[in-house]
């Protein structure tokens, strides 16, 4: 659909460095706030660059630095998810993996059922655990951390 209505978009090139003129925004305004110090009125560290940029583009990139504040976990929780990952492969070594006449489920195959699990107790939790925790006047938050020491309790148990 994109490609089909290309001719009616005016093209223009890119011009410039925009990741480098915002490094350089960056760097020109931790560098004058820790030579001159903060300033009484509340004033942003990003806007001791307005002597060199512009002040539309240094709201922008203070806008920028908002976002990427929101997106500094991520990689830590991408290690922590893929940790999970083999964790599960190193567990399933011990564990017998039979499944009944399903046949037997290998260590290595035993990562595809985590997303699995996702998709089969999402509607368990929303149609059977949530209402009957509302039932029985439990908050959820509380439920839920109640609920997943077993799921992690349990299987230790079964294991050690």
């Amino acid at each position: 659909i994109f490609f089909s209505g290309r001719n009616y978009y005016k093209h223009m090139p890119p011009t410039g460095n925009l990741f480098g003129q915002v490094l350089r925004c960056v760097w020109r305004g931790a560098k004058l706030r820790f030579k001159h110090g903060k300033k009484g009125n509340g004033q942003h560290w990003m806007d001791y660059a307005t002597d060199k940029f512009e002040e539309s583009f240094v709201s922008d990139v203070k806008a920028l630095l908002k976002v990427l504040w929101l997106f500094l976990p991520l990689p830590i929780f991408w290690a922590l998810f893929d940790q999970q990952g083999s964790r599960w492969t190193l567990q399933a070594v011990d564990m017998n993996g039979d499944v009944g006449k399903l046949g037997r489920l290998k260590p290595d195959q035993m990562q595809v059922a985590n997303p699995l699990l996702i998709l089969l107790m999402i509607p368990v939790f929303e149609k059977v655990i949530y209402p009957g925790l509302d039932k029985l006047r439990i908050p959820n938050r509380c439920g839920l951390t109640f609920l997943s020491f077993f799921f992690f309790f349990l299987p230790s148990l079964i294991l050690y």
